[in-house]
């Protein structure tokens, strides 16, 4: 979300108000949670599975500000694999013909975002 609002700043003390400032009418950038990711992809070979993704869209895109969650369920019981600041996870060592079920969530200072889908 790319939300620009308007602001006038007006001081407020034990005296009364003061005068309210001329409206700022270039507007200011509120920052919101990252949205969820829509969709994930993901490339294996006999040894890894490589999870690739889409920047999450937040109120600023720059994705310095953006952080991933991966998690891997195991045994019925999701856990953190690790926190990215790139659009890919690697998870090595892994056997062939087994069943991995990943799902993902973006971050910023504001919190974190919906999950993606399994």
């Amino acid at each position: 979300m790319n939300s620009l609002i308007q602001v006038s700043v007006a001081a407020n003390n034990q005296w009364g108000q003061g005068k309210p400032s001329e409206w700022n009418t270039t507007g200011a950038r509120v920052l919101t949670k990252p949205r969820s990711i829509s969709q994930f992809t993901y490339t294996a070979t006999n040894t890894s599975i490589t999870l690739q993704w889409p920047k999450a869209p937040s109120s600023f895109n720059d994705q310095r500000q953006v952080t991933y969650e991966v998690w891997e369920k195991n045994n019925g019981f999701w856990a953190l694999k690790q926190e990215v600041y790139g659009l890919s996870y690697t998870k090595s060592s892994i056997f062939e013909h087994g069943n991995f079920l990943f799902r993902i969530r973006a971050m910023n200072s504001c919190g974190v975002g919906p999950w993606s889908n399994e």
